[in-house]
């Protein structure tokens, strides 16, 4: 049995040794996660893993956002666009039993590179609350040769 000074003592290793045990654990599943359809981490840490970056590519023909709502439905998600811009706001509002309330609100604003085309957006979200946001680039302008009609000064 160990002494409480003993304790305390060696408390900072093990919170050490605990997180990094954890840490090891959520790597895993994040592969797991990654390699499968199946969600392998808890909901929990789930939601902390969403309030991080969001995946964009920006390709030649595409911009894609890609965004982990756990949480919330399709139909809790508005995506407006205006200005260069994409909001997408998504909230939940749930009753408990115990005559409780919970609000959950995410509101996050990308900008858009000047060459997409705002009518091409398109989203998409799948069961495990990955929301998908496709836009096209608009089509780059060609250099188009315009022929010149020349007539002589003979010809009026």
């Amino acid at each position: 049995m160990y002494r409480s000074g003993r304790l305390f003592q060696l408390m900072p290793r093990l919170l050490d040794d605990m997180s990094s045990q954890m840490a090891s654990m959520l790597r895993l599943s994040e592969e797991l996660n990654r390699l499968s359809d199946f969600r392998f981490t808890p909901r929990h840490l789930r939601q902390s893993i969403a309030d991080g970056e969001p995946e964009i590519h920006n390709t030649d023909k595409e911009f894609n956002i890609n965004l982990e709502l756990p949480d919330f439905k399709p139909e809790d998600v508005k995506i407006t666009s205006d200005n260069n811009r994409i909001t997408i706001n998504a909230k939940r509002e749930e009753k408990l039993e115990n005559n409780g309330y919970v609000c959950s609100e995410i509101t996050r604003t990308y900008s858009l590179p000047e060459d997409v085309d705002p009518k091409t957006i398109v989203s998409a979200m799948n069961r495990n609350g990955i929301l998908k946001i496709v836009s096209q680039k608009k089509d780059v302008l060609q250099e188009t040769p315009i022929p010149i009609d020349f007539k002589s000064q003979t010809q009026t």
